[in-house]
């Protein structure tokens, strides 16, 4: 009974494009693209944002390593969010994205390829004092 409420609950795939001011965040869930938008680099927000709008679902999110290391990534996994951190240069760009950059583009595409499964992490290691 209970590997059956596993497969029945449902889920969002947020792909984030993150700077050290702003983030460009693509949500969608299982049967339909929700949206892109801009909000400035504030977890919290993001996290109210999504309990609000998809109480009751699984969250899978991903963004690029880079600026903001793994501390991002760490207050999402302690709300039990999936989190995956990658690579930038693992990530397939297809000619729109490589012609054309935005961090709309990029964030949608993080976003797609997260629903797909194709992405791998980048593993850390976190050293407590």
């Amino acid at each position: 009974m209970q590997l059956q409420d596993a497969f029945s609950i449902p889920k969002i795939f947020i792909g984030l494009d993150i700077h050290k001011k702003s983030w460009t965040v693509s949500i969608q869930t299982d049967l339909f693209f929700h949206k892109t938008y801009s909000m400035p680099s504030n977890a919290e927000d993001l996290y109210q944002y999504v309990e609000r709008t998809f109480p009751d679902h699984a969250v899978d999110l991903v963004y690029e390593a880079g600026c903001c290391g793994f501390s991002v990534a760490r207050y999402f996994l302690n709300l039990g969010w999936n989190v995956l951190v990658v690579n930038p240069s693992d990530i397939k760009r297809g000619d729109k994205e490589r012609y054309q950059k935005t961090d709309a583009l990029d964030s949608k595409n993080l976003s797609n390829q997260l629903k797909s499964g194709v992405l791998r992490g980048v593993f850390y290691s976190h050293r407590r004092a």
